[in-house]
Parts: C-alpha cells; sequence; structure tokens
C-alpha cells in the first residue's frame, strides 16, 4: 500500500485500489495453480486405478494406496484370519 505524507496526516494514494485489486488476483492465480496441480496428480492416480481394474491387478501394489495406514491395518487383518 502506497500512502503519501500531507502535513502531519497520511492519506492513501489513489493507487491503493489498484494494489488490493492486483493482490486479489495474484492471490486467485496461485490457487488457481495449487488446484490445476491437485487435479493433475488426481487425474494420474485415476488413470492408474483404471488401468490396474482392466488388468484386474491388485489396487493395494499401488503406492498411493498401500502407503494409506488403513490398508495396512487391514491386510494385517486379512492374513491374520487366514492363518491356521
Amino acid at each position: 500500500m502506497t500512502c503519501r505524507t500531507i502535513g502531519e496526516e497520511q492519506s492513501p494514494s489513489l493507487d491503493q485500489p489498484k494494489d488490493v485489486v492486483n493482490d486479489a488476483l495474484k492471490s486467485t492465480n496461485q490457487e488457481l495453480l495449487r488446484a490445476g496441480q491437485v487435479l493433475s496428480a488426481s487425474e494420474i492416480r485415476i488413470n492408474q486405478i483404471k488401468s490396474y481394474r482392466a488388468r484386474k491387478a491388485d489396487l493395494t501394489d499401488l503406492p498411493f494406496i498401500a502407503n494409506q495406514p488403513i490398508i495396512s491395518q487391514l491386510l494385517q487383518q486379512l492374513v491374520a484370519t487366514r492363518s491356521p
């Protein structure tokens, strides 16, 4: 924000609304870029899942699934129920 001194007082410059709009635009653009990155990563994962399903492969072989704590717990429970 730019301020101009008038005597002892400061008043906002005429550039202030423009600065606010530019800051909002920059912030919105950063959010858009981040959302685009999240979308791309999600599309990659969806395509991997579709590929594994088409091949009837085990989805737990995908790292982003295998690394989920609940998956590890469920696999351990499955092994325990299958043990004699």
